[in-house]
Order: C-alpha cells, then sequence, then structure tokens
C-alpha cells in the first residue's frame, strides 16, 4: 500500500464525487429549508426537538444514497473501465472510497446541515428555536455508527446490482429484515402469544421481554456486526472482481 497514490486516488475520488454529488447535497439543502418555510408561513415553530429527527432522517437518507451516487458507475461494463483501470489496488480502492462515502462527505454534509440550521434560527420569525449544534452529545456518534453499519448494504448493492441499484438493495433490505424479525419471533419467542404486544412497544424492549436472553444477544450481535462485515468483505471482493475482469 502507497501512501502517495491513495492521496492521489483520495483527492481525484473526492474532486470528482464532488461535481457527481454538488446539486444533490444542494438538494438535500433545500429541502430543510423549505420545511422552513412552510413552517413560517403557517406560522409553526419548532424547537430542537422537533427538528432533529427531521434533520437525522434527511442526514441519513442522504448518507445511504452516496455510494450509489459516487460508485453506481463502477460495474458498468463501458463506464466502469476507468474505475478498473485506476492504477491502484482493490484494497487503496476500497479504502478510498470508505473515506469519501462513510467520513468526508457525510461529515461535511452534517456540518452544512448546522449551518443552515443555525442561519434559519438567527433570521426573523422565530420559527426555529434554538439551534441543534448545542444539543449534540454521544449519541450522535452512535447514530452515526448504526448509519455505517446500514450503509454496508448500499455498498454492497452498489456493487452486486447492475440496475436500479437503490431500489434493489432497498427491497432486499427489508426482505432480509422481515426474514430475521421472523426468526426472531417464532424460532425463539418464550410465550407466543405475547408477540401481539410487539406492535404497541418498540421491538427491542419486546424482543428482550419474549426471547431468550442468550439466544437474543447472540443473534443480535451476528446481525448487527457480523452482517455489515460480511457486506463490506463481499464488496471488497466485488471491487477485486472489477480489477481482475
Amino acid at each position: 500500500m502507497n501512501i502517495g497514490r491513495l492521496w492521489k486516488l483520495l483527492r481525484k475520488d473526492v474532486t470528482e464525487f464532488y461535481r457527481n454529488t454538488i446539486m444533490v447535497s444542494l438538494a438535500f439543502l433545500g429541502v430543510y429549508v423549505v420545511i422552513w418555510l412552510f413552517s413560517l408561513v403557517l406560522g409553526i415553530g419548532f424547537d430542537v426537538y422537533s427538528r432533529g429527527p427531521v434533520l437525522i432522517f434527511i442526514c441519513a437518507v442522504y448518507f445511504l444514497y452516496l455510494p450509489f451516487r459516487a460508485y453506481g458507475y463502477a460495474n458498468d461494463r463501458r463506464k466502469g473501465i476507468t474505475y478498473a483501470m485506476l492504477p491502484a489496488s482493490f484494497v487503496e480502492k476500497f479504502i478510498i472510497m470508505l473515506l469519501a462515502c462513510s467520513f468526508i462527505y457525510p461529515l461535511l454534509f452534517v456540518a452544512a446541515m448546522l449551518l443552515v440550521d443555525t442561519l434559519l434560527v438567527l433570521l426573523p420569525g422565530d420559527t426555529f428555536i434554538n439551534m441543534l449544534w448545542k444539543e449534540l452529545d454521544w449519541s450522535a456518534l452512535e447514530l452515526y455508527y448504526r448509519l455505517f453499519m446500514i450503509q454496508s448494504a448500499a455498498y454492497f448493492g452498489t456493487f452486486f446490482f447492475k440496475r436500479h441499484k437503490a431500489a434493489k438493495t432497498i427491497l432486499c433490505f427489508m426482505l432480509v429484515n422481515l426474514v430475521i424479525t421472523c426468526i426472531f419471533l417464532i424460532g425463539f419467542a418464550k410465550d407466543i402469544s405475547g408477540i401481539i404486544a410487539i406492535s404497541e412497544d418498540s421491538a427491542r424492549d419486546a424482543f428482550l421481554d419474549y426471547i431468550d436472553d442468550t439466544w437474543y444477544n447472540v443473534l443480535w450481535g451476528l446481525y448487527s456486526i457480523g452482517g455489515p462485515a460480511v457486506l463490506y468483505i463481499l464488496s471488497l471482493l466485488k471491487i477485486k472482481n472489477l480489477q481482475l475482469r
């Protein structure tokens, strides 16, 4: 692994990524501004606890969309040739991909969102109350970790599917989660009649109430850590295959 080559590849990817995603990034930021305009017209005030989930949702969608936007061309027969021929190993390409899509641009986008939120708070109208960045705590890192784990599915879908990458990835993700949920509920339930109550409680608390704790911890670990790790490894192998085609 060559540090100089990594830096050149990172600079190239970040530059191209900027050109490919700047309008999309502005559109995502624009959604937040539109929400502010609606609240201003309707005379509705939003405090940090009302705006927080909205900002998190926008950032999460942007975070998961990045791999499709940045590297969706990589496994195309014609457009992907330039990516396959880059003078870098598949490991170096994988590292740069993670740096660009999982760290640099997501963090820049979050910073931009918080800046926009601060500017909107400072505007007259008292529509947005208090600044979100003042409410940040360590729970933000936990949320980032969860998104990073979920983003593994986006990377895998980007390199595995040829067309309709995002739609197919979402459908597969929902199907897998449905199957896993059924396994949790039916295969390891202590009290089948208690499953009905799950729709009224949070999924995690309900699982802890109705399934064996040991099995739950094992399966949750496999799902939340092992699953994303496998998807990241498969994505790495798909990049390697692009090198060899």
